[in-house]
Parts: C-alpha cells; structure tokens; sequence
C-alpha cells in the first residue's frame, strides 16, 4: 500500500485535489461546479489534467452543474483540441486517453450529440474544418489513426458523410475517406 502512494505524482495529486474541489458533494447532491474553475482547466496545456477534465465533461450528473452553464461551442472546441493532443502524443497516462481510444471516444460523442441536435451547423462546419487541417498536416501514422478510429465513427452517419463528401476531389482526403468506409463496414 505504501508503495502505490509513492507512486502517485505531484500531478496525479494536484489533479485529485482539483477533481475533489470540482465534484463536490453536500446532502447527497453534487455542488455547483464554478465555470472559471472549469474554464481555467480546459485552457492546460498539461494532457493529464485536460484528460481529467475530458472525463468530468463526459459526466452528464456534473455538466449540469456548472454555473454559469458552459457553451457546447465550448465544450467541442475544448473535445477537439483534446482529442488531437492525445491522437498526436499517445500520452501514457492514468488520466488522459491512448491515440487510438481517443478517435473513437470523440467520434462516438460527436456523434451521440449530432443524433440529439445539439450541433448547429456552424458546430459541423467547425469540426469539419479542423477534422481536415489536422489530417493533412499529420504523418500517415496519425492519418490512419484518424481515418481508423475518428473518421470511421462520424461516417455512420449519413448526413455527416455529405458534409465530408467534397473529400472525394482530393487523392489525400479520398484515402482517408475510403479507409474509413471500409473500416466502418467491417462493423456494420
């Protein structure tokens, strides 16, 4: 037991002080999650902290808490920047996601809020652009991964695939494209 709490790090410990001050407690009842707070920590450039937020973010019983509430626009700008911190570093992490977890685990939340309506199409517009610059600045390796994991979740959906069907004009957009329609079959 001694050994395991020798092992926790100044940032392991930092981050479980702050989950404890921001998932709060009191009659049952989860407190207010002050909106600063949260935005401060979203603005980290420290991959496990933000995984730590990523996970509280993904909790539906302390989205509601924050006060003032948090603009989805924040919330996906904050998803995707996480989403390529971990797809680029692969971060080996207690807190933060793998490469590969990460494509899927943003591309399966994407999606659950896309089949809700809760993206306006700016929201789509935005993912999208970021979606191709990101592709086309990373090495194959991190292009696999994206067209694997991210790309292939989003393309279930019908009306997303026609938002990222001009990627047909270009031979680079038009691999990834077909690599994920494939990968996406082999599921169905």
């Amino acid at each position: 037991m001694s050994e395991a709490l020798a092992s926790v790090s100044p940032s392991d410990t930092r981050i479980r002080n702050l989950l404890r001050q921001m998932i709060r407690k009191k009659d049952g009842a989860f407190e207010p999650l002050p909106r600063s707070l949260l935005a401060s920590c979203m603005l980290s450039h420290d991959i496990h902290l933000l995984g730590a937020i990523n996970s509280v973010l993904d909790m539906p019983e302390h989205v509601g808490t924050i006060t003032p509430k948090l603009e989805f626009r924040q919330i996906l700008s904050f998803k995707m920047r996480y989403c390529e911190r971990c797809i680029t570093d692969d971060p080996k992490s207690e807190w933060a996601d793998r490469r590969y977890s990460a494509g899927w685990d943003f591309g399966r939340w994407f999606l659950a809020h896309f089949n809700k309506r809760l993206f306006q199409p700016s929201d789509l517009m935005a993912m999208r652009q970021w979606l191709t610059q990101f592709y086309l600045k990373s090495p194959a390796d991190i292009r696999d991964c994206i067209a694997r994991t991210l790309l292939a979740e989003i393309l279930r959906e019908r009306e997303i695939r026609i938002v990222f069907s001009d990627w047909e004009k270009l031979p680079e957009l038009r691999n990834a494209l077909q690599t994920a329609l494939a990968q996406k079959s082999r599921f169905l």
